[in-house]
């Protein structure tokens, strides 16, 4: 999942490379899901606490995990553990491999087809703002520290 979690579990003890990016989880997001009727039935302050606490949890988890996987990964370094990078031949067969699942599973279920072309369409919008935001700054300000 993260540095901070491979150190408490003890990865490092048994695997002294760690390889990287965690292309099969870039951004690490909470997902709840509620039965559509039982919503519906309950009243719109729990509705609205309910969305609340998801947004807190979330937004807590995502900072627990901003903030100790740095001193984390500088531990793991220091206790020896080798960085080696996916090599692109790597990433583009685990993105290939990733995008044949997915296509077979929309191709085997209506409702996940549903879904899978509706985030295809969301995630495509995000990756072209990211691409030219996000990744255009870390390209430019991480090397530079």
């Amino acid at each position: 999942v993260g540095p901070y979690d491979d150190e408490k579990l003890g990865f490092h003890k048994i695997a002294r490379y760690y390889y990287y990016p965690g292309w099969w989880e870039p951004g690490p997001n909470l997902s709840y899901y509620v039965n559509r009727d039982a919503w519906n039935e309950l009243p719109r302050a729990y509705q609205e606490m309910f969305e609340v606490a998801a947004a807190e949890s979330a937004t807590f988890m995502q900072a627990r995990y901003d903030a100790l996987n740095p001193g984390a990964f500088e531990r793991l370094l220091a206790d020896g553990v080798e960085l080696r990078r996916f090599s692109d031949e790597i990433l583009k067969a685990a993105l290939e491999e990733t995008r044949d699942f997915l296509e077979e599973e929309a191709a085997r279920d209506s409702s996940y087809r549903k879904l899978y072309e509706s985030w295809k369409k969301v995630r495509s919008g995000y990756y072209k703002w990211f691409a030219s935001a996000e990744l255009g700054y870390q390209g430019f300000a991480f090397p530079r520290g």
